[in-house]
């Protein structure tokens, strides 16, 4: 138990001192929401706001997780909470920083104005269960 205290006091230090870090570093590689002009006023002031902050949380405490479970922790189990997470950073990635990903959320806003604009649909269809049979995949490894 009191090695579970210590690795959340550390998992907080640690966010604390990271987190005046990563924000502007995650502004920079524009990782910030966009607030569009039809959106109500109260909303203007997020823009730029990184999308991405939860990394800020999700990196100490696996170093946390690491560091103090030196013993009792099975490796394994942390190696895949470290690949699942890496996966599903590169899945955000690719959705919020493509043009696939792009396209993949134009169809899910709707399908019938993202074909007149040229999309096709069925191969955005077609990637997405692509990109869910490699994460299931993986998963089954």
């Amino acid at each position: 138990m009191q090695r579970l205290i210590w690795t959340i006091i550390a998992a907080f230090a640690m966010t604390v001192v990271l987190g005046p870090i990563m924000i502007p570093w995650l502004k920079k590689l524009k990782f910030g929401q966009t607030i569009y002009d039809l959106g109500p006023e109260s909303h203007k002031k997020k823009q730029g706001t990184p999308t991405m902050g939860g990394i800020i949380f999700a990196i100490p405490a696996l170093i946390a997780a690491v560091a103090f479970g030196y013993g009792d922790t099975r490796f394994d189990y942390l190696l895949m909470i470290v690949v699942s997470a890496v996966a599903l950073l590169i899945l955000m990635f690719i959705i919020q920083k493509t043009k696939v990903g792009l396209a993949i959320r134009a169809c899910s806003y709707s399908e019938k104005a993202s074909t007149l604009m040229g999309i096709n649909g069925d191969l955005v269809i077609f990637i997405i269960f692509l990109m869910g049979g490699v994460l299931a995949g993986f998963a089954g490894m």
